[in-house]
């Protein structure tokens, strides 16, 4: 028998608030996206940006030089 995960009250929000905006955009992604862009222009300081990731050769340098272990 499978156990049953706790609900955690957060998650329930954040699912809530999805299928909302998804009716209210009758459930159309091209919408739903550019409901999304819309409040990203209006609340920009909210935004998070993504680090630009090394490229794997200098990653794996700096690796060796802390001589840390690979991992596999």
């Amino acid at each position: 028998m499978a156990q049953q995960m706790s609900k955690d009250p957060i998650v329930e929000e954040i699912h809530a608030v999805r299928r909302r905006i998804a009716r209210e955009c009758g459930y159309d992604t091209a919408r739903i996206m550019d409901l999304l862009r819309k409040s990203e222009a209006e609340h920009q300081e909210g935004l998070a940006t993504p680090r630009k990731q090394e490229p794997p050769r200098q990653r794996m340098h700096r690796r060796r030089a802390r001589k840390l272990p690979v991992a596999t």
